[in-house]
């Protein structure tokens, strides 16, 4: 069946799958390829196998086949970051899911392209999915920075095996690089907080807690207001002259003409320097 018949879900977590695969086992050879207590002593067929399946492994089942706690520090930021993404939805895996996370990028991508929709594989996503992507993850964001801070408040542990047993219990990978064993009782409860809410999922827990019935004043609609103005630097394509075109984009257009003027690469100090020019040719 050929790649392009495939639903887009299909698609999107397959291309992402691979991909977080990939890095993921290349991160973890190349950090640990001199490590002694790890990996160093086997063969390179032997490495890449480890790898892989750690790489794999810290997304879904959680298997070990190294003393995670002899692993060098960078090595733990990838499996840490693997374990919050964790793999795709409709799976007993744990993590944000794979799909929130591309949405996620594209959405990003989106935004600093000034595209109004979301675009790919010529199918558009919605900006209510775009919304609760971002919510999951800040949610999840939120609760292991609580987590972390209580733990290491009340523990003498490092703080980036806090940060990998947090995520650990969060994602429900199962990983572990021996720190669990020294907590008190009060910072295991933690632990167990975080894997019943990683297990439910955290839009299922905001929900639960936020949902309410909807009221009279949900239905009013009131007027849009901007918070953030931004001025953007537009190339104008042009070879001979270092032409920039100069926009100040808002929701309330106070700026109606756009201007092109000779102009010294872009910085901070010329967006300063060329505004109060915009505002005066604004007026004509």
């Amino acid at each position: 069946m050929a790649f392009s018949k495939f639903k887009l879900h299909i698609k999107l977590v397959l291309i992402l799958q691979v991909l977080l695969i990939v890095v993921g086992a290349l991160g973890f050879m190349c950090f640990e390829a001199s490590n002694p207590l790890t990996i160093a002593n086997y063969s390179f067929g032997d490495k890449l196998l480890v790898s892989t399946f750690q790489s794999v492994s810290a997304r879904t089942a959680g298997f070990m086949t190294v003393d995670l706690s002899s692993i060098n520090p960078i090595t733990k930021i990838i499996m840490i970051i693997l374990m919050f993404i964790g793999a795709a939805p409709g799976g007993v895996a744990g993590g944000i899911k794979t799909t929130t996370l591309i949405v996620l990028i594209l959405g990003i991508i989106a935004n600093l392209k000034s595209k109004k929709n979301i675009c790919i594989f010529k199918r558009t996503i919605s900006k209510g999915t775009f919304a609760k992507a971002v919510t999951v993850i800040t949610i999840s964001l939120f609760l292991l920075i609580i987590a972390n801070m209580i733990l290491i408040t009340n523990s003498n542990i490092d703080s980036l095996d806090l940060l990998f047993e947090t995520t650990s219990a969060f994602s429900t990978a199962g990983l572990t690089c021996g720190a669990l064993s020294e907590m008190n009782i009060f910072c295991r409860s933690i632990i167990v907080l975080l894997m019943y809410v990683g297990r439910i999922g955290t839009m299922t827990m905001a929900v639960t807690f936020v949902m309410k019935k909807p009221k009279e004043n949900d239905l009013v609609v009131y007027a849009k207001k901007a918070l953030f103005y931004e001025t953007f630097i537009v190339p104008n394509c042009k070879k001979e002259t270092q032409t920039y075109n100069l926009r100040v984009m808002r929701s309330e257009s106070l700026f109606k003409k756009s201007q092109s003027f000779q102009c010294f690469p872009a910085s901070i100090f010329s967006y300063t320097l060329y505004l109060p020019f915009i505002h005066f040719l604004s007026h004509f």
